[in-house]
């Protein structure tokens, strides 16, 4: 055999043999990982927070609420310039408190109220609050809310009779006095008219 012939014979034999060599395979690499798909409808939302509403009926204020779903029980707590002064766990029938001998001075009233969970491993739910101060007045005391909360606050028909029943009294005070003062007037017209009259008749 020709040395060309057979170095060409080899050249081939060592391409079949390289390519049958599983050493010679190029390795498949592996596949990515997929990221995790989060399952959002397992996720629990937080209890409604109450929506609070006021009624003032002289020196006592009733705040209330519609019921919120899935609430077990509500708790309420009542602060003075962020001071705790009372607190109260009440079942879910339950939706309305009063706070009653309303003194003035004090500082802030603040009431707030949040809903627990009936599932007790349900999330429970945001508080929510009213305030107001308790002012001096000539017939008791007056129930100022806080300006932001002005528009959750209502007087009951006794208070509004009150006021107005004052404000009438006042009214029938001032004509009163104005009647006397004319009276007055007028009495001392007669006087002096009666006085120039006498005089004329000693003159005559």
């Amino acid at each position: 055999m020709r040395p060309r012939t057979m170095l060409a014979g080899l050249a081939a034999s060592a391409l079949v043999a390289g390519a049958a060599s599983p050493a010679a395979a190029v390795p498949l690499q592996p596949a990515e990982t997929a990221a995790p798909v989060l399952d959002l409808s397992e996720d629990e939302m937080p209890l409604d927070a109450p929506s609070l509403q006021a009624v003032v009926d002289g020196d006592s204020v009733t705040f209330s609420w519609e019921p919120v779903e899935d609430a077990g029980t509500y708790t309420w707590w009542h602060s003075v310039d962020q001071e705790d002064r009372e607190s109260e766990t009440v079942d879910a029938e339950t939706t309305e408190v009063t706070l009653d001998d309303l003194e003035p001075g004090g500082g802030v009233h603040t009431l707030m109220v949040a809903a627990q969970n009936v599932d007790p491993e349900g999330p429970d739910g945001q508080p929510h609050s009213l305030s107001f101060t308790v002012e001096e007045a000539e017939d008791g005391v007056e129930i100022v809310p806080t300006s932001s909360d002005e528009d959750r606050f209502t007087w009951a028909e006794s208070s509004e009779g009150s006021a107005e029943d004052s404000s009438e009294d006042e009214e029938l005070a001032d004509t009163g006095a104005a009647g006397l003062m004319v009276l007055g007037l007028v009495a001392v017209a007669l006087l002096v008219t009666g006085g120039l009259i006498l005089r004329r008749a000693r003159r005559t």
